[in-house]
């Protein structure tokens, strides 16, 4: 597949402000949007060239229709961009956007390390995934992942360009398992689980936080508005649990590696550590 060419990347990133309602010119009170737009772009290419697995759209309110819509706009600008799928967790409202086929499709195993941390306890706490996979919650989100794994791999030209998973609501007891679902799809090295009154025992504790950075090509940067390197996921684990979640770091780090199709938009990309302390984790 061709790289992208920096016409094709301004046209994308264009294309996307004006599905969001803006023309990528906003001023005043459009400034928001605007960057909103531009953040979003940037997540998509991420996703569309491999360099991560998938992302969560926070940056602007996107029913699954207009998600439809704007994967089908971006679709005819590069055959790399008609990847892109739109994957809708119905109840809590949670959009995420992945590529078909995914580029590590994730088994129905349980993950390399599962944390509790849960609101009742005194300190998070490393589960064995054996046991861990008797956990109910943590099996749902296993098996849903997969299941959507599944979809993206055996993707046709007449499917339509999203899903939605009505399993979770609101106002259900449920509810809490989007969390360790979100970090499955997300493709963490490390994933939460916690209490069904979704509280955790995360606030006030040393967090170790890692972040994927990348630099970005000058074509992407211009197109944009941006200066680079810039973030392109960050996740947290209990500072105390750093060594033995060590392993599982180390394969997440030997995966990120450039695929062909990303060296039109990164030139490099790499990960940072650093010891974080917040006073409220939701």
């Amino acid at each position: 597949m061709s790289a992208l060419s920096c016409t094709e990347i301004a046209s994308f990133v264009q294309t996307v402000a004006e599905q969001l309602g803006q023309r990528g010119r906003g001023r005043g009170g459009n400034t928001r949007s605007t960057a909103a737009s531009r953040a979003l772009a940037l997540e998509l290419l991420a996703v569309a060239a491999g360099a991560r697995r998938a992302c969560l759209n926070d940056h602007a309110a996107l029913s699954l229709h207009q998600a439809e819509s704007l994967l089908r706009a971006v679709a005819a600008i590069h055959p790399m961009l008609a990847t892109l799928r739109a994957v809708l967790v119905a109840g809590v409202d949670f959009l995420f956007f992945m590529r078909s086929p995914p580029p590590q499709a994730p088994a129905a195993t349980p993950p390399a390390v599962v944390i509790d941390a849960a609101g009742g306890l005194a300190a998070p706490r490393l589960q064995d995934t054996s046991d861990a996979m008797r956990n109910d919650d943590l099996a749902w989100s296993v098996d849903t992942a997969a299941s959507i794994s599944s979809w993206l791999l055996n993707d046709q030209p007449s499917r339509p360009l999203s899903m939605s998973i009505a399993d979770l609501d609101m106002d259900s007891a449920r509810q809490h398992r989007i969390v360790t679902l979100t970090g499955l799809l997300l493709g963490y090295p490390v994933v939460y689980t916690i209490d069904h009154d979704r509280r955790n025992c995360l606030s006030h504790t040393l967090l170790r936080l890692i972040r994927v950075q990348a630099t970005l090509a000058p074509d992407v940067c211009q197109a944009l508005g941006c200066t680079s390197p810039t973030t392109l996921l960050s996740f947290s684990l209990p500072d105390s649990l750093t060594a033995c979640c060590q392993r599982a770091i180390s394969a997440f780090d030997a995966n990120l590696a450039l695929t062909d199709g990303c060296q039109s938009i990164f030139s490099g990309i790499h990960t940072t550590q650093s010891v974080v302390v917040q006073d409220h984790i939701v």
